[in-house]
């Protein structure tokens, strides 16, 4: 029996734990199945849905109405300066912005989001840079895919699932 089968609120300090307590003799079985119920991809339904849109409305053009500037000091992350602006679409979906988020001790840290109030999460792509290396954690990605390192582009897959793209130029 697998122990994140058994115990599937089990935390990264509950795997430890075992891990320590391995001198008792415990025999552990773990998989990458079985840590999934760890750090489980979320997926979005409403993208799902709507994902032909979705995908007509990535690759049409788009203006930036006005300037976007990055000056506000974000509330709930007072290290970072804020800047958001509306994007007019040609084919549009929902009211859409973007948002930029740059570290204020690192300008090499930034987020930039791309919004739109057509699905509850809001979130329609985003790009990361500088902040180090993050994990894909959608099903069905090789374990070669699983780590990202900065820069990369969160885009949704038509199954729903936000995943992690990195290219090197």
């Amino acid at each position: 029996m697998r122990f994140f089968e058994t115990n599937p609120t089990a935390t990264i300090q509950d795997l430890c734990d075992i891990f320590y307590d391995n001198y008792e003799n415990r025999v552990i079985h773990i998989t990458l199945s079985s840590l999934n119920h760890m750090a489980k991809a979320n997926r979005d339904k409403q993208i799902q849905d709507k994902y032909s849109q979705y995908k007509v409305h990535l690759d049409t053009d788009k203006t930036i109405n006005g300037e976007l500037r990055v000056i506000t000091i974000k509330p709930n992350h007072k290290n970072f300066y804020a800047g958001e602006s509306d994007v007019k679409a040609h084919v549009p979906f929902g009211n859409t912005s973007m948002e930029c988020k740059i570290k204020s001790t690192d300008e090499y840290q930034y987020t930039i989001t791309y919004k739109s109030d057509a699905i509850d999460k809001r979130l329609l792509t985003r790009l990361d840079a500088g902040a180090g290396t993050h994990r894909n954690k959608a099903p069905g990605i090789p374990l070669e895919l699983t780590s990202v390192p900065t820069p990369h582009y969160h885009e949704y897959r038509n199954d729903g699932y936000d995943t992690r793209l990195f290219h090197l130029n």
